[in-house]
């Protein structure tokens, strides 16, 4: 029998020394696990039909264990998986991954590179800027998303002081000189800030 062989502990410590990658030659703290990421994302592309609209957005994978490095697992209490690898995911509504990228820190994020001109993103304030949505617009690409205040690129929209002052409901806008770009504040309980290259701020009506 293979027990005979060679005991259970033995393999367990063979395993653990055993070491097919170079450390020395290492470019960024996700080359080992790099070859997985790049298989999964180039086989996701040819599995379903692309989807026009997409989400851009951070996505938890569930880790409770102690050997993967601090830099890589993060907790989110606001998450509905709080501990584990953080990820950036590009989604279709149907919610089917099509490209994700490990976070590790500090790296360039480049969700869009593979994504059909004429295609529609939706994002939070955590990416989103009118700049980004500015440069987006040039190859074709549709971008709505909350905007935090400081990323408003001057944009002369009310302060969060003066649409304390109004009601519910009330909101104002801003287009860009060049078209590509409207920044939406409302009120709601508090100011929310909406911006987009989908230019219009037209109510929603059903037929």
């Amino acid at each position: 029998m293979f027990a005979d062989v060679i005991s259970r502990n033995r393999i367990m410590y063979l395993l653990s020394i055993l070491h097919f990658h170079d450390n020395v030659l290492e470019k960024n703290k996700v080359e080992q696990v790099e070859p997985l990421l790049t298989y999964f994302n180039e086989r996701c592309k040819f599995i379903v039909k692309p989807e026009k609209n997409l989400s851009i957005d951070e996505q938890i994978i569930g880790y409770k264990g102690t050997t993967a490095h601090t830099s890589f697992w993060q907790v989110m209490p606001k998450k509905p998986t709080k501990r584990g690898f953080k990820v950036w995911t590009r989604c279709g509504i149907t919610a089917f991954v099509y490209e994700m990228i490990l976070h590790y820190g500090l790296a360039e994020l480049d969700l869009v590179k593979d994504v059909p001109a004429g295609s529609s993103m939706f994002m939070d304030n955590y990416l989103a800027s009118c700049k980004l949505i500015k440069t987006l617009a040039q190859p074709g690409y549709g971008v709505t998303c909350t905007v935090r205040s400081n990323r408003l690129q001057k944009c002369p929209i009310s302060t969060e002081k003066q649409f304390g002052k109004k009601k519910r409901g009330y909101y104002e806008y801003f287009i860009s000189n060049d078209n590509t770009c409207i920044v939406v504040g409302c009120k709601d309980s508090t100011r929310a800030l909406l911006g987009s290259n989908h230019i219009g701020v037209q109510t929603e009506i059903k037929l």
